[in-house]
């Protein structure tokens, strides 16, 4: 199971703070929360305006959500000031729970949850833990702890080993990172102790904190590009790759990148384009994907810059190590079986294949994040994550549910 590590922003407003996110974000975090309840949503809109695209990416809000579809950033929190989510809003949701039978009620209904306080506040004078170690243990072999459950409040880089033990998902993280040795935040710290307080908690959560912020179930356009992106989109699906091999022109092109573009912001999702290098910059998708007979890796990523994402197909060793070796950000990997999307199979790799792989993938060093890709069905989903496989790209699994609820439910599936 991956172990996340989740930033809160400071209490006080300091004045590297930004400046301190974007680093981190370059450094790995995937996950900021934006908590500045004392903020105005003009206030909150000015900051917004000024971080890089991939920083937006890994912000998620707690206040004036409806920012966060202008914005297109990763997500909302609800709380006790803002506890329901803006109608129509299908991004990434997260909440905050302060008892067990909380997590039980909300856990299902979002990407992931607070459980708090875990430990003796930092930032917060007499603010004591709410759970017993034994209540913990008790609550992870129930199930009730497991991916989906931060831990949240006195969270230290010493701490984050007791978060593991009692299966919690990953460690939110706010006054270990923003107060040093001063007597509460805001006093005298500077960018390079929280800098420093970043690579501890870093290196206690684990290298898996530094992947990508991908989502696990990547969808590839396939027939009517838009129709089929407004299926996956109804369904659930986070990420869609836009793949157009039959335009009329450039101009059908563009037209239809457009608005595959818009159905991904209006829903919330990452959009990626196969093959076409200059469509990027044109309908402002977040990330780039490239076979073996497209642009190099190296070339495109000086056309698109370091803030996009850049994936690479491979269907053998040698290839997943060429593009890992040419900075790819992830490596679509197959296929696992025949499937009727694509023409010019390569060979079929089935599990045993993908178990093969992934083994050498360890033994050298290899920590791109990998996606199983050709003909997979949602019953092919455990084994497939058994494999170590970081997710699963499909088209037809969707596309052939024969009504919504089912391709709702075959998205579940397909998600880790």
């Amino acid at each position: 199971m991956n172990f996340r590590l989740i930033v809160i922003s400071s209490e006080a407003d300091l004045n590297f703070e930004v400046q301190a996110w974007e680093d981190m974000c370059a450094d790995g975090l995937t996950h900021l929360h934006l908590r500045k309840p004392h903020w105005s949503k003009a206030q909150t809109a000015a900051c917004l305006e000024r971080l890089s695209p991939k920083l937006r990416k890994c912000i998620h809000l707690h206040d004036h959500h409806d920012l966060a579809l202008r914005y297109e950033l990763g997500g909302i929190h609800l709380n006790a000031r803002c506890s329901e989510k803006p109608a129509g809003y299908t991004g990434c949701v997260s909440r905050s729970c302060h008892t067990l039978e909380e997590v039980l009620c909300h856990k299902s209904a979002c990407d992931y949850v607070f459980l708090s306080p875990i430990f003796e506040s930092i930032s917060k004078t007499g603010y004591a833990a709410a759970f017993t170690e034994e209540e913990l243990r008790r609550a992870a072999e129930d199930g009730v702890l497991d991916e989906k459950v931060m831990g949240l409040g006195g969270v230290t880089a010493e701490k984050i080993e007791n978060l593991k033990a009692w299966k919690f998902g990953g460690a939110a993280v706010l006054g270990a990172l923003w107060q040093t040795n001063c007597a509460k935040i805001g006093d005298t710290q500077t960018i390079e102790s929280v800098m420093k307080n970043w690579e501890k908690l870093k290196t206690a959560a684990g290298t898996q904190t530094i992947a990508p912020a991908l989502p696990r179930l990547q969808f590839i356009t396939h027939g009517d590009v838009v129709a089929s992106a407004q299926a996956a989109l109804d369904a659930g699906v986070k990420w869609v790759q836009f793949r157009c091999k039959q335009a009329e022109s450039t101009q059908d092109l563009l037209e239809k990148a457009w608005k595959v573009r818009c159905l991904c912001h209006s829903y919330g999702a990452m959009m990626s384009v196969d093959d076409y290098v200059y469509l990027v910059d044109e309908c402002k998708a977040e990330a780039l994907h490239l076979g073996a007979d497209d642009m190099p890796i190296e070339e495109a990523r000086r056309v698109v810059g370091k803030d996009i994402l850049i994936g690479g197909t491979a269907h053998n060793m040698d290839e997943i190590r060429k593009v890992s070796a040419a900075g790819a950000d992830y490596i679509g990997l197959g296929p696992f079986r025949y499937t009727t999307t694509k023409e010019k199979l390569s060979p079929l790799l089935g599990l045993d294949g993908y178990r093969d792989l992934l083994a050498r993938c360890k033994a050298e060093g290899i920590n791109l994040p990998i996606y199983a890709i050709g003909g997979i069905q949602p019953s092919d989903a455990e084994a497939l994550r058994e494999t170590g496989v970081y997710g699963l790209a499909v088209s037809g699994a969707i596309l052939q549910a024969p009504d919504a609820a089912s391709a709702r439910a075959a998205v579940k599936q397909l998600t880790f």
